[in-house]
């Protein structure tokens, strides 16, 4: 089965078509939430009495570091340090209308100290007194720092970004790891011998041609097997067969011969009639090992070479002049009609000329003298070759047939990449060899 009337798509850009909608959906998610949070955190910081709360908090603790290490409100190392562990924005201290410290400038390391006045004091803004080891101070204070509040917020922001990338990926992913799941579950069942179950093929990419050639590849594992089983069983069937056929001649052959040694003072004329039966079934015997034995050679090898390809009546030209003389030696009649068609064909030389020798084999042990043998060419689609027709002999005078000799010829032709059919009925047996016509002349 194949997907046909459809593009076929790549895997790896479906993944990157995936990974760009992802980016996409997930950054502009982080944009947006970003944009929204900032505002929604300046409107609650602004509104709200967060920062007064927290500069109360910073103020006290400010009152117990300095109450309890002593320290000078132009102490700039001490308190810059203080600053910057707990996080303060801005930071001044006023004593005695003099400016003792200012976060932004420390006073330098000779101690200077700036002389300030009412108007230097943020009215507006509220002052906190803090009681240093020289004296009692006004201190203000612009808030804590908020850039670590945003901070936080923005990691939160790029994890739930990275979630949704990541869930977009997986849903998209979803079905072509299912996909993979099954093709999985199927090989396991391959594994175990079931050729039965079809490989399941669906979308149209580098894991459909995967699934089409494990689809394959069971059918060519399914119909070796069935060609072996069928082997096995024609053998079976044929050694079943011959057994029976071998039997009953060597039975005869062994109650001629008991005759003989039990009855020495025979006349010559009884004694010669007996050694003719016994010479008629050694014959048979040989025949029937020599058409097992061929059986045997051609099952071996199958795959035969074929000679170079030729016309069909340059093929069968010398076989069946030979083979109508040798016919008409047997003392039978035989009529041609033979028109080649003008086409080449490849055969085994080797497995023709057995197959000629066998048919006319067959019709000297079985074809009616009183009828003509017809011999006529036949052409079948892509096919050509010959058919020759008999009349079925006496069934009374003629042998019993092993059937043997036919199982060579089909073995033979199928070799050859021909067919052999038979027809038959009371009076007639037909048989018809037909062989490809070779497309590459």
């Amino acid at each position: 089965m194949k997907i046909i009337g459809s593009k076929k798509t790549s895997i790896y850009m479906e993944l990157l078509k995936l990974l760009f909608i992802g980016f996409i959906v997930a950054g502009s998610f982080l944009v947006l939430m970003n944009l929204s949070t900032n505002y929604l955190m300046d409107r609650y910081f602004e509104n709200t009495s967060f920062q007064q709360k927290k500069n109360d908090e910073k103020m006290e603790k400010l009152q117990d570091y300095v109450t309890k290490n002593h320290v000078m409100s132009n102490d700039s190392a001490t308190l810059s340090k203080w600053i910057k562990k707990n996080n303060l924005a801005y930071l001044q201290v006023f004593l005695n209308d003099m400016l003792r410290y200012d976060s932004s400038y420390t006073t330098d390391e000779n101690g200077e100290e700036w002389e300030v006045t009412q108007e230097d004091y943020f009215a507006w803004e509220e002052y906190y007194t803090i009681i240093f080891a020289d004296g009692e101070a006004d201190v203000f204070s612009s808030g804590i720092s908020l850039s670590s509040y945003y901070n936080y917020a923005l990691l939160i922001q790029v994890v739930l970004a990275f979630v949704i990338f990541i869930f977009i990926v997986m849903m998209g992913i979803r079905k072509t790891m299912a996909y993979i799941c099954t093709l999985n579950d199927e090989i396991k069942i391959l594994e175990s011998g079931e050729l039965e179950r079809p490989i399941t093929i669906e979308r149209n990419d580098e894991l459909t041609e995967l699934a089409q050639g494990l689809n394959e590849m069971r059918l060519s594992f399914q119909a070796q097997l069935d060609q072996e089983n069928y082997l096995t069983s024609s053998h079976k069937k044929l050694v079943t067969e011959m057994s029976h056929d071998l039997r009953t001649p060597l039975t005869s052959l062994l109650i001629y011969t008991e005759i003989l040694k039990q009855n020495k003072g025979l006349n010559p004329e009884i004694l010669e009639k007996y050694t003719k039966k016994i010479d008629k079934k050694a014959h048979q015997i040989k025949t029937i090992s020599d058409n097992i034995f061929e059986y045997s050679l051609i099952s071996s090898h199958m795959d035969v070479e074929l000679d170079e390809p030729q016309p069909i009546q340059a093929v069968f030209y010398d076989l069946l002049s030979e083979f109508t003389g040798y016919l008409k030696a047997q003392g039978y009649a035989v009529t041609c009609n033979l028109d080649w068609k003008a086409c080449k064909v490849r055969i085994n030389s080797d497995y023709l000329i057995r197959i000629m020798d066998n048919m006319a084999s067959n019709i000297v042990k079985y074809a009616d003298k009183e009828a003509p043998i017809e011999i006529n060419t036949m052409n079948q689609d892509n096919m050509t070759g010959i058919s020759i027709k008999n009349k079925i002999s006496d069934k009374e005078c003629v042998e019993v047939s092993t059937q043997i000799g036919l199982h060579n010829i089909k073995n033979m032709m199928e070799s050859m990449g021909g067919l052999m059919n038979i027809v038959k009925d009371e009076d007639t047996f037909e048989i018809d060899l037909l062989f490809r016509v070779d497309a590459h002349v």
